[in-house]
């Protein structure tokens, strides 16, 4: 039996879900925010758990969420996961 990755990492940014879906994601935004306001910041579309369906996202979106997980922290505040309006 295999064992349950973790939802987040030591760096308390969520995992990205291997099989997440369009479907589990459309509730939901994973929101990186700029503490200084001098970056806009990213939001990308994620499930309940801030796991974010990387397969559909297209290619400079892909780049700016690894980018965002780079940054957190320095240039960019922690995720949160919000339900879209």
């Amino acid at each position: 039996m295999q064992t349950p990755r973790p939802l987040r990492g030591a760096d308390g940014v969520p995992r990205p879900k291997e099989r997440a879906t369009a479907r589990d994601t459309a509730q939901y935004l994973l929101q990186y925010r700029s503490p200084s306001n001098v970056h806009p910041g990213f939001a990308f579309p994620c499930d309940a758990e801030g796991n974010v369906a990387l397969d559909e996202l297209s290619d400079r979106a892909l780049k700016n969420y690894l980018y965002a997980r780079v940054v957190t922290g320095s240039e960019l505040g922690w995720p949160s996961i919000e339900r879209r309006r």
